[in-house]
């Protein structure tokens, strides 16, 4: 008894398990195929994108471009402010204060949801005056690589990224393109970011102490620069940090100082930013402005959807690529397969393909369209001609059975002809004979009955052999044998004629045209089938027979005067063409010639046959 409840006891406890992790698998699997959505964002936040510099510097236009990009489609345009600092052109102790009463007198009352810096000055100001103007509001930045982590670290509502370059990479790739590098120039300015940069470059120098030399062109002047990169050796080689301003306070546009430092360079140029790319340098591993501003645009909608600020990480290894100036590597010889794997190439030279890409690619899809459309048309084609070819094979087969059933029919009517004339007629003669053998050795006192009876048997003798005549005339004609197609025609009329009472004329030659025996019965067959037509169909009161030869063939036309045949009802398929012309038709192909129908309504029907003579 013990022992079964231990076993119940244990059975609940397994169907209680398995019940309870199926539950949690199909949790599982609902969660998987029906995940939860995200938290909402409130159509009314709003966004602050306060920029370092100003407008149409690309390094602050692409932070601004991957910020709005993460935006895009969750918070309005209309509720995303921009503002620029211009602080790399307006660069004076006051700038920052004269900000803070700016924005205090443009924002005051506005609250935002979240604020985006980008680069150094903007942190450095929200870090000053951001609780003043904007009190609890987070702010997340990009593009930093100048300030003290340790003053981020107690900015308990600042998050983002650090955007500080990888020199150490960039050195690495100058000696994996130019291996017989000796010397690299840094040019670099003597501002907070340039300062940052001065500090990594020393940590990394000693790595290169046994292979290169250093020569660090920072907090100088223009002209100190352009004289340095006129007289540089063969290898040599030049990295460039930032340089917007020179010893004497002068300002430059980067696009423009980059591109005359490489006019006078005659070493390759690498830089750690991508801005500067397109604009005389070769490449490098580059930190790209539109990926620190999505990363930090994603980071800003984690806010917005209820994220708090503590607990997010501040990412210090941001996404770097490997990029390059297809003009700076022509001039340099480096070649692509040199470079390292999926590195971007600006400025390559567009293909034909690469400009006309869609109209290229139409055009193929046309061209294989229309390659489908003629392969199936070939099919089509090819199979249409092979069942043409079937079809004219079965046909010939067909008018080859035709013309042997043709040579059969009139063997078996010469055949019983000839039966007819020479055992049935005969005996028929014989018959009479005998009966007027009887009548005259009859006595006058004979009874008349009986010789009315044989006068009665002799007249049905004589209308028996009429008859049996006029068989053998329409089962073979004799005359057709002997004399030709032409009498047997006159022969026939006549005797059509007679017996219908419909006038005939039969025109021919009078000689005898050279025919076989096959084709003079076609054409008497395809008469007597005519004439039996007229008879029939056609009302009419005169038949004109006519057989001429011209060109090497033999014309025989059957023309009448009756009522005619609507032609298009009789050329047209599944019209009105009866077995009689049906039969005219094949008698003619069997012969190796033709027929042909003209008709009018009201006009008479004209059969015309043409045979090989």
């Amino acid at each position: 008894m013990g022992s079964r409840r231990l076993n119940r006891r244990s059975n609940r406890c397994r169907s209680s398990l398995f019940v309870g992790v199926g539950s949690t698998l199909f949790v599982s699997l609902c969660l998987y195929l029906f995940p939860l959505p995200a938290a909402a964002v409130s159509p009314l936040h709003k966004v602050l994108i306060l920029n370092s510099y100003h407008r149409g510097y690309k390094w602050t236009d692409d932070q601004n471009a991957g910020i709005q990009a993460a935006l895009k489609g969750v918070v309005k345009e209309s509720h995303i402010y921009v503002e620029y600092m211009d602080a790399s052109r307006m660069n004076h102790g006051d700038l920052l204060r004269d900000r803070y009463f700016s924005y205090k007198s443009k924002y005051r009352g506005m609250e935002f949801a979240v604020i985006c810096v980008t680069d150094s000055d903007a942190l450095s100001f929200m870090l000053s005056y951001g609780d003043m103007l904007f009190p609890g509001t987070p702010v997340v930045h990009s593009g930093i690589s100048a300030i003290n982590e340790g003053v981020l670290k107690n900015a308990l509502n600042f998050k983002g990224m650090s955007a500080k370059p990888d020199l150490k990479a960039n050195i690495d790739l100058i000696l994996s393109l130019h291996p017989r590098t000796q010397r690299v120039v840094f040019i670099n300015e003597w501002t907070a970011n340039g300062q940052v940069l001065h500090e990594d470059l020393l940590k990394i120098i000693p790595l290169f102490e046994k292979t290169l030399e250093f020569q660090l062109l920072e907090n100088v002047d223009t002209k100190e620069v352009f004289r340095v990169l006129t007289k540089l050796p063969p290898d040599s080689a030049v990295l460039y940090g930032v340089f917007s301003r020179d010893k004497v306070g002068r300002t430059f546009d980067h696009r423009e100082i980059i591109y005359l430092f490489s006019r006078n360079s005659k070493a390759p140029i690498y830089s750690p930013w991508d801005f500067n790319l397109g604009c005389g340098i070769v490449g490098g591993v580059m930190s790209t402005g539109f990926s620190q501003g999505e990363m930090a645009g994603k980071q800003a909608l984690q806010l917005l959807r209820g994220a708090r600020v503590e607990n997010m990480r501040t990412i210090t290894r941001p996404r770097r690529q490997y990029m390059f100036d297809y003009n700076q590597l022509k001039r340099f010889n480096i070649y692509r397969d040199q470079l390292p794997a999926e590195s971007l190439v600006v400025n390559y030279p567009e293909t034909l393909y690469g400009k006309y890409r869609r109209l290229i690619n139409g055009v193929i899809a046309v061209i294989v369209i229309l390659l489908i459309v003629i392969s199936v048309l070939l099919w089509n084609i090819r199979f249409r001609r092979r069942a043409e070819k079937d079809l004219i094979a079965s046909r010939e087969r067909l008018r080859a059975l035709g013309r042997r059933l043709a040579e059969i029919e009139d063997e078996a009517r010469k055949n019983l002809s000839r039966e007819l004339h020479d055992e049935i007629g005969q005996n028929m003669t014989v018959l009479g004979v005998n009966l007027n053998i009887l009548r005259s050795q009859m006595t006058r006192g004979a009874p008349e009955l009986v010789e009315s009876r044989i006068v009665d048997s002799l007249s049905i003798v004589k209308q028996t052999t009429q008859r049996i005549r006029h068989l053998m005339s329409n089962l073979r004609s004799p005359v057709l044998d002997d004399y030709g197609l032409v009498a047997a025609l006159q022969l026939y009329a006549k005797q059509w004629a007679d017996r219908t009472g419909i006038a005939v004329q039969v025109r021919g030659p009078k000689t005898r045209p050279q025919l076989d025996p096959h084709s003079e019965s076609a054409l008497f067959r395809i008469v007597q089938e005519s004439l039996t037509n007229v008879l029939k169909h056609a009302r009419a009161t005169e038949v004109i027979i006519t057989v001429c030869l011209a060109n090497g063939k033999l014309h025989l036309s059957v023309e009448d005067n009756g009522i005619g045949l609507d032609e298009a009802r009789y050329e047209e398929p599944g019209g009105e063409r009866g077995w009689g012309l049906i039969t005219m038709s094949e008698r003619a192909l069997t012969a190796g010639g033709a027929l042909r129908v003209r008709s009018f309504p009201g006009l008479g029907t004209h059969i015309i046959v043409e045979v090989p003579a």
